[in-house]
């Protein structure tokens, strides 16, 4: 079985914390096979078994780091193969992992993005990218949110923040969700009206953005 994808290493100086925090970047994780296409992962029948697996082996990549999902991972993105059909099973099994990681509603859960993509395999209904942090403290991140133009997601059933901040001693770095063009709600608004819908949305990002301090352009 192999896992095709790109690990980084990338330190950066905490000048607040005195040392330096490594940043793991996970590029695009596909769930793909060895030669013949007879790899473990490519035997997940649907989009939910495969981001299962996916989600479960960055767990122990974090582990082998001695990290968590819940207290390093900072932004997560998601590449569904048709994403009208099979975001569904990547809700789910999202949901159901992070419940494993304690990441809840009473918690917190992380930043994302779940839009379309495709992989040159067929078969490969899932792909991720991931962003973690090692040596975060609790004080340095902040979660987002904007009442005023936008639910918490778990109100209409999926599992992720609206908004990411991380305070370090010369910067802070603000991560802003995808989002669908909804009220706080979750209703939609504008259908079929791409300008207003866009409108719509960027005004959702500066309200994101400016909780965490940050201007959106």
């Amino acid at each position: 079985m192999e896992q095709r994808s790109l690990c980084g290493l990338i330190c950066k100086r905490a000048c607040r914390y005195k040392r330096t925090i490594p940043v793991y970047w996970k590029r695009r994780i596909t769930v793909i096979g060895t030669s013949g296409g007879e790899g473990a992962f490519n035997k997940a029948a649907n989009s939910e078994y495969q981001i299962r697996l996916l989600l479960n082996d960055y767990v122990m990549q974090l582990m082998g780091q001695r990290c968590t999902l819940a207290s390093h991972c900072v932004r997560t993105w998601f590449f569904v193969q048709n994403v009208d059909v099979n975001y569904a099973g990547v809700v789910k099994a999202r949901k159901e992992v992070f419940i494993t990681q304690n990441l809840t509603e009473k918690t917190h859960y992380i930043a994302s993005t779940g839009i379309e993509g495709r992989h040159a395999d067929p078969s490969v209904l899932v792909q991720m990218d991931s962003y973690a942090v090692d040596g975060l403290e609790p004080g340095q991140i902040q979660f987002l949110y904007a009442p005023t133009h936008l639910n918490p997601t778990y109100e209409y059933g999926v599992t992720f923040e609206r908004g990411t901040a991380v305070t370090y001693g010369d910067r802070k770095q603000v991560f802003i969700s995808g989002t669908a063009s909804i009220d706080n709600r979750g209703e939609i608004v504008y259908p079929g009206d791409i300008v207003k819908q866009t409108e719509r949305n960027d005004g959702k990002y500066q309200r994101v953005a400016e909780r965490g301090g940050r201007y959106y352009s």
